[in-house]
């Protein structure tokens, strides 16, 4: 605990702090994903920085890139259906990287670790919220669902991205 100059207590912030450790592991969730974010033409007006989706993925770690290139690891689809006329959604399925719906980024952030994205690729029904997306993938193929850690989904996506 520290007293400012009136005398009244105050927090600074500090490395053992909770505030600093949270945001450091914060941090660690998308640590090193690249990714680019492929919304409707209406937010395309808004600056990519300034887009909620992008600060939100950057506070958790992740590059956020404003074109498409093969070094991605991952597209997210904010809107669906994709209008598949537009220049950076065809590139992205040329270039074969995998397409998800928005709510894997939500997975993600809900439980503070990289999600497996089988279950929001575009392909895959959509469903009401993540985790019945994730459970009916699951029921799906008959699997039990099973814990994947972030290290094991990145180095997945890395892998796809290199080949």
């Amino acid at each position: 605990k520290m007293w400012d100059l009136e005398g009244q207590p105050c927090w600074r912030e500090t490395p053992r702090s909770v505030k600093y450790v949270a945001e450091k592991l914060r941090k660690r969730v998308l640590r090193d994903l690249r990714l680019y974010v492929l919304t409707d033409q209406a937010a395309d007006m808004v600056r990519l920085e300034d887009r909620p989706i992008t600060k939100v993925s950057k506070m958790f770690g992740a590059q956020v890139e404003n074109e498409v290139h093969a070094c991605l690891h991952i597209v997210v689809a904010v809107k669906t259906p994709i209008d598949w006329q537009r220049s950076d959604a065809r590139q992205a399925k040329v270039l074969n990287i995998p397409i998800v719906r928005a709510s894997w980024l939500s997975a993600c952030f809900a439980t503070c670790t990289l999600q497996d994205p089988s279950p929001f690729f575009l392909e895959e029904p959509e469903r009401k919220n993540f985790w019945e997306t994730a459970a009916a993938w699951h029921e799906r193929l008959n699997r039990k669902p099973m814990h994947v850690s972030g290290q094991i989904v990145f180095d997945w996506l890395e892998n796809q991205r290199r080949e």
